[in-house]
């Protein structure tokens, strides 16, 4: 009788060290496919403050002037740039009238933040003005149709170490390259190389969560006199539960030119908390925020692009904010304004 014939195949443990080498494989490769990807969306990132840059430049050559951080609608710096960044047929759409839209007929614009007037809407929105790194979110408004987005901006214009005048009320300290009043580059006597146009924020992923990315503290009514008080409402990446948070987000309405949409300071370092002197529409500290690992990307007034470390010099964060002079928020704040005095050192 011949011997029965040996099916061949694995044995379970030879299955189990299959899988426990692939497991090892993937644990490896992993980390270096986040890094590989987090450096893309770091470069695409770069690329869009770049075309930013360029939109910036050609407004300049065209109206000898940047446009102002907010109009007196409070309409963002960002709409009428928007013809220039390839977004100009919704720019057309929006300043259209008669329209009427959701039932409701406009004619004239809106306020920024209007949910009904589709223009605003995230169904428009601009892909220049997404950074591919982590999540985005727009800025959520009830309507009788249920819940509009606005659409959302990761990028964010430089009020330089202002923090009087953020708000919408109080003077206009005007150190930075954007401010309530428009700016041309020959009134940037620091050089547009070394002065601060624009930076990039990070969204949280849904209502307020605690981390310091993407939410902002309110009622640190001492921020004037020091800022680094906005520094103790945090505890590492994440807001103390004594601070009381404020539900509005970074970059969640591209049309609306409140700092606290479309507008950062040079006072904090990057990466660091935000924090309001009250609530919505106060006087506020928002440094430039980012889901890339280490820092934040900036535009240049000169249209150059760089990667700032969040570790760059602040200097002293508890010096009262300033009125003239140079910065004393170190290399970082000296970055920010326009006419400060201050020599740069390499960063």
């Amino acid at each position: 009788m011949s011997p029965p014939v040996r099916r061949g195949g694995f044995t379970l443990i030879e299955l189990l060290v299959v899988v426990a080498i692939i497991a090892v494989l993937v644990g490896l490769l992993l980390p270096a496919v986040q890094k590989v990807r987090g450096a893309a969306a770091r470069t695409k990132c770069l690329n869009n403050l770049k075309q930013l840059g360029v939109a910036l430049h050609n407004y300049h050559d065209a109206n000898g002037k940047l446009p102002s951080a907010r109009d007196a609608q409070r309409i963002s710096a960002l709409v009428p740039l928007s013809p220039y960044f390839e977004h100009e047929n919704v720019r057309t759409l929006m300043y259209t009238f008669p329209a009427t839209y959701s039932g409701v007929t406009y004619t004239a614009l809106p306020v920024p933040w209007d949910g009904l007037y589709e223009p605003y809407l995230i169904r428009y929105q601009a892909k220049l003005l997404v950074c591919p790194a982590g999540p985005i979110r727009g800025s959520d408004r009830s309507t009788p149709a249920g819940v509009a987005f606005i659409a959302p901006t990761s990028y964010l214009v430089s009020w330089g170490d202002a923090i009087t005048g953020t708000g919408q009320t109080g003077g206009n300290r005007n150190r930075g390259l954007f401010q309530n009043t428009p700016v041309s580059f020959r009134d940037v006597a620091d050089g547009t190389s070394t002065t601060i146009a624009m930076s990039e924020t990070a969204f949280r992923p849904g209502p307020v969560d605690g981390t310091v990315l993407g939410n902002a503290a309110q009622n640190v009514t001492t921020l004037k006199a020091n800022p680094s008080d906005c520094l103790l409402q945090a505890d590492g990446m994440f807001y103390k539960p004594t601070a009381s948070l404020n539900t509005y987000g970074s970059g969640t309405r591209w049309t609306d030119g409140s700092p606290e949409f479309t507008g950062f300071n040079t006072v904090l370092p990057p990466n660091r908390p935000r924090c309001y002197t009250g609530g919505s529409n106060s006087d506020l500290v928002f440094t430039a925020q980012s889901r890339h690992t280490g820092g934040v990307n900036v535009l240049f007034a000169d249209g150059h692009v760089a990667f700032v470390e969040d570790r760059i010099d602040a200097g002293n964060q508890a010096a009262p904010e300033p009125t003239t002079g140079p910065s004393p928020y170190g290399v970082w704040g000296g970055l920010g304004t326009r006419s400060g005095g201050e020599v740069v050192p390499a960063f």
